[in-house]
């Protein structure tokens, strides 16, 4: 069983509709959003205050201020892109959680965000893994890039929806946009235009694409259930 071809079309007209129609729970899980980045920002000081402590006093001494600021600066660096990887990992859970729960149900709850946490270090591992294969794919050609985000984009959901694994999330993703791909490349392009908008825009825009994309991840699970149960003639 095929969906229609104006699916992507229909995501973005329901990601807006419910964009509108569940304001409450917009802002409740934005809020739930601040509160983690302002507990990563405090874990991420907490961290790093004894290494720029350490360094502070013999950075006044202009024959080793470089040395100092080199050793300080790739420790706090390395730590706080872990961090903030992290934090991007346990949104995405937590959204795509909370856009799922729409999709099936119309309805959730901002307290989503953080019961997806048990799945924190699984997701964590996939995405490394998604963003080492995209940045291999880009460096290969653009378009190897956009092929990788494609078709294993959905991993996530995979994690969240169906306690799926590591690997076994990409498996399924890639068969899961096995035709769809031309389909897809659209809904890439819709994200990419909203997500360019600055930040007041996405302030805005990203109920519209976490809503869209569950809204796409559910009917094209639905089809690929229906198509194996469907016996062949």
């Amino acid at each position: 069983m095929k969906v229609s071809r104006y699916f992507v079309f229909d995501s973005f007209i329901f990601g807006l509709q419910q964009t509108f129609g569940q304001i409450r729970l917009i802002i409740f899980t934005f809020l739930a959003i601040l509160a983690g980045g302002f507990t990563t920002f405090l874990f991420a000081t907490l961290i790093n205050f004894p290494i720029i402590s350490n360094f502070y006093e013999l950075s006044y001494v202009p024959q080793i201020r470089e040395i100092i600021f080199i050793k300080a600066y790739w420790p706090i660096l390395f730590i706080d892109a872990v961090l903030l990887l992290v934090f991007i990992t346990w949104y995405l859970i937590g959204t795509a959680r909370i856009a799922l729960d729409v999709c099936y149900t119309e309805t959730s709850s901002a307290r989503r965000m953080f019961t997806m946490l048990p799945l924190l270090p699984r997701a964590l591992g996939a995405n490394i893994l998604f963003i080492l294969g995209g940045l291999v794919g880009l460096a290969l050609g653009i378009i190897p890039g956009i092929i990788w985000f494609i078709r294993f984009g959905w991993i996530i959901f995979f994690i969240v929806d169906k306690d799926t694994g590591i690997i076994e999330s990409f498996k399924r993703s890639f068969a899961l946009t096995r035709g769809y791909s031309w389909y897809l490349l659209a809904f890439f392009f819709e994200i990419s235009f909203l997500g360019s908008m600055g930040t007041w825009g996405n302030l805005f825009t990203w109920p519209i694409t976490n809503f869209s994309g569950a809204y796409i991840f559910r009917i094209l699970v639905e089809s690929q259930q229906k198509e194996e149960a469907t016996p062949y003639a």
